[in-house]
């Protein structure tokens, strides 16, 4: 994962956008001397937008007990996050 983030910043691979940000096509990522099949990366890299889901409420209340001191900035990634769960 290490080298995709490397090249990723070098522009020498892509990504796919998601509703919790950029992963990995699975392509991109170097696997070479890992006992890890195809489907199992596949896996990997999917993401459970109904966990997302579910996590959220407790992501909330979690950030809600900083009261005051939450940065606006935190707050609107939350808003956003909540936006492209479709919540």
């Amino acid at each position: 994962m290490l080298k995709w983030m490397c090249d990723r910043v070098e522009g020498k691979v892509g990504a796919v956008e998601t509703p919790v940000g950029f992963v990995p096509k699975a392509a991109d990522l170097d696997v070479a001397g890992l006992n890890i099949s195809g489907p199992e990366v596949d896996e990997l890299l999917r993401i459970d937008v109904g966990g997302w889901k579910s996590e959220v409420p407790e992501i909330e209340a979690y950030l809600n007990t900083t009261g005051a001191r939450l940065p606006a900035r935190m707050k609107q990634q939350l808003d956003g996050l909540k936006k492209r769960l479709g919540l």
